[in-house]
This record gives C-alpha cells, sequence and structure tokens, in this order.
C-alpha cells in the first residue's frame, strides 16, 4: 500500500486583537493626566473660582455615587443626577464634555452615549445637554440619535 505523505499546512495565526475597553470611569490616578487640563478648562469657563476648588470638586466627583464621571483617550466627561421634590426620579444634568486631540469629536460623541445608556439604566427619563462641552449641539443631536429640546428658565439675582 502507497503510504500518502501528507505536507504541513501552515495557517497564519493573526494575534487576538486587543480588547481595548472604550472608555472607563475617572479615578484618582487619572488626576496626574487630565488634571491640567480639566483645571485650565474649568478656570476658563469658571475664572470666579479659585483653582483649588475646581481641585477639591474634580476629587469629590470621582466619590459621589450619583455621578458618572468617565474618560477616553481624548475626551472627558461628568454628569450628575439631579433630583427635585416633585420629581423623585431626577434627570441627568451634564457637567462637561471635554476633548483634545484628532479623534476627541468621535470619542465625545461616544461618551454621551454611555451617558445616556448610564442614565435610563438607572431610571432617569431627560438628559439635559451642551451645559460645558466642545460637541456642537447638532453632533451631540446625532450621537444620540434623538431631538434636542430646548427649556427656558426665569430667575433674579440676589
Amino acid at each position: 500500500m502507497d503510504q500518502v505523505k501528507l505536507e504541513p499546512v501552515i495557517m497564519p495565526v493573526r494575534p487576538p486583537e486587543r480588547m481595548v475597553q472604550a472608555f472607563s470611569r475617572f479615578d484618582l490616578g487619572d488626576i496626574e493626566r487630565w488634571g491640567p487640563f480639566l483645571l485650565r478648562r474649568l478656570g476658563e469657563k469658571y475664572p470666579f473660582i479659585r483653582e483649588t476648588q475646581h481641585a477639591s470638586w474634580i476629587r469629590s466627583l470621582i466619590l459621589m455615587p450619583d455621578t458618572f464621571f468617565i474618560k477616553s483617550a481624548e475626551a472627558i466627561a461628568c454628569a450628575q443626577i439631579q433630583r427635585d421634590i416633585f420629581r423623585p426620579e431626577g434627570w441627568v444634568h451634564e457637567r462637561f464634555v471635554l476633548g483634545r486631540g484628532k479623534n476627541a469629536a468621535e470619542q465625545m460623541s461616544m461618551l454621551y452615549q454611555e451617558i445616556w445608556r448610564w442614565g435610563s439604566n438607572v431610571g432617569v427619563h431627560e438628559f439635559v445637554v451642551d451645559k460645558f462641552s466642545d460637541l456642537p449641539r447638532d453632533q451631540i443631536q446625532e450621537a444620540l440619535k434623538t431631538r434636542i429640546y430646548k427649556r427656558e428658565e426665569f430667575y433674579i439675582k440676589l
């Protein structure tokens, strides 16, 4: 009987693609990387507040249970659940969505989607956007695939 000689088949092996998490929660270790940028931007928006107060506020956000403080490679975002006695379910209030770098717009869009998902999961039905954002309103609307409503508010200074 003739023996069949089998030639080895060499299959190209691709290394497994690295699992890269698109975003993660902001923690104390991120202050070194993001702190100077965030302090500068907060200082521009709120020049009447001292830098040390901004730094304390940033640190406190990390530990607040009703706060979603997240970052990606080129964007950072923070949103909080606000409540009212007549609306106990609350609403998500954007504190900031800021970016730096060439992919910042895409990443800020993704962070808006993550905030939306977080808010939906905790049972709120409203998301106040464009309070302090580097992403134009039309791109926020495109990222969230929904209509953005406008609310007018009246106030007096005390």
